[in-house]
């Protein structure tokens, strides 16, 4: 009797196990990006990722630049000519401006990051 419970409670645990809600996996999202004269290109892109989500910019720049993720308040240092990795988790859902901010004092819209709710 006392092995037949023993099993049951032993069987049965996996089961409940799957019941269970299970933390989400978070999942990188790279997107590698050049940067020519303080800009991407002609408007800025949205980079669409899920909250949770860890985002991997690869960067290159032509210039020094320090970079900005509003809505984060993150700062980054990119140097002209070093490519670099910039790892940012997705942990608030929203949609934030990326600027670039140049020695001279100019501000110039990189991108937006959009990341949405789980």
């Amino acid at each position: 009797m006392l092995f037949r419970l023993i099993g049951g409670f032993l069987f049965g645990l996996p089961v409940l196990w799957g019941l269970l809600p299970q933390p989400a996996i978070a999942t990188e999202q790279l997107f590698a990006l050049a940067i020519r004269d303080g800009r991407l290109g002609d408007s800025a892109p949205t980079l669409q990722v899920s909250e949770g989500d860890e985002v991997v910019l690869e960067l290159s720049s032509d210039q020094d630049l320090e970079l900005h993720l509003h809505g984060y308040e993150l700062t980054f240092a990119l140097a002209a000519g070093s490519p670099a990795l910039w790892r940012i988790a997705a942990v608030h859902s929203g949609r934030f401006p990326l600027e670039a901010h140049d020695r001279a004092g100019g501000d110039r819209l990189l991108l937006y990051l959009e990341v949405q709710p789980d």
